[in-house]
């Protein structure tokens, strides 16, 4: 395993469990778990090189022991990802420690890097990986948080291993997010733009609010500071409102930039309308940030200027 990755590796595991882990590769088939000042230590196999490699022929079996304690109490079995097959014994505990015999690091450094998605030729109109083409949609995991689940069985292999240690415990949180592609049906456009879209809401948009539709020069003409409450795209005061009833926080992604004007608005962050919008989410406790344009993924540049 790469020097990089065991650092990584080790940086994730103190942030999931405990600040004084320490992760060592002891000899190629294995990685050790430790901490110091205890003797009691924990295995764990290693097979990196399997999760590093092309996952087209990776396989996956699902590991159903009959000893239930070292599984997370919600399920009973957990899939396997680079095993063909998986022994009961798949966990080992004593005295002096525990043993893993499952690549557990390799899983979540493939895993949660996307590995498999580097090189691969199956992409989409937009030139994205589709979950299709993944190894978890192939094998039926693919809306189970595995990391997760295995991460809870080295969790209880932890308190059997230093059972007076104060492992840390992750609860999870709910944040809706909203990416502003179009934050105004008739703002922030030309008088030509809005006549255009007007057309096109009376002729094929028979669902648009025609009373919207006969507000749009007011409603055009009321957006120079602040985006009219009319404007049917204007829901954003809806969800924040929404929002606070439930006792959510949101996260709005603004676009800076314009790498294909085609797809990514017609906006700008520095319009008044849009820095009012961005300060009332804000003032209201909600977050503010990035979406990157079109085509910043092929210009690290383009991601820069838009993030500043």
């Amino acid at each position: 395993m790469p020097a990089s990755v065991l650092a990584w590796l080790q940086q994730l595991l103190r942030e999931r469990f405990h600040d004084g882990l320490v992760l060592r590769q002891s000899e190629p088939a294995f990685c050790d778990l430790f901490l110091p000042g205890h003797e009691a230590a924990i295995r764990v196999r290693s097979d990196f090189a399997s999760f590093d490699a092309d996952n087209k022929g990776l396989p996956c079996c699902v590991w159903e022991p009959a000893e239930k304690r070292w599984l997370p109490e919600w399920t009973d079995s957990l899939p396997a990802p680079g095993l063909p097959t998986a022994p009961e014994d798949l966990v080992e505990w004593s005295e002096r420690g525990g043993l893993l015999h499952y690549d557990i690091l390799g899983l979540a450094y493939w895993m949660l890097s996307r590995r498999e998605e580097v090189g691969h030729q199956q992409l989409d109109g937009h030139q994205r990986f589709p979950a299709e083409a993944s190894h978890a949609f192939r094998h039926g995991y693919l809306e189970r948080p595995i990391v997760d689940e295995w991460f809870e069985v080295l969790r209880r292999l932890m308190r059997a291993t230093w059972p007076r240690l104060h492992l840390k415990r992750k609860e999870y949180s709910i944040r809706l997010s909203h990416d502003v592609d179009t934050p105004a049906r008739y703002a922030l456009i030309s008088p030509t733009q809005l006549a255009g879209f007007m057309l096109l809401d009376l002729l094929k948009n028979r669902d648009r609010d025609r009373r919207a539709v006969a507000r749009a020069p007011w409603i055009w003409a009321g957006s120079r500071k602040r985006l009219d409450d009319r404007d049917p795209f204007n829901t954003f005061d809806w969800i924040m409102d929404r929002s606070h009833e439930a006792r959510l926080v949101n996260a709005f992604y603004f676009i800076c930039g314009h790498t294909d004007p085609k797809r990514d608005g017609t906006y700008f962050p520095e319009q008044p309308p849009m820095m009012e919008l961005m300060r009332r989410a804000h003032d209201r406790g909600h977050e503010v940030g990035l979406h990157p344009s079109y085509h910043t993924y092929l210009d690290p540049a383009a991601m820069t200027r838009e993030a500043e």
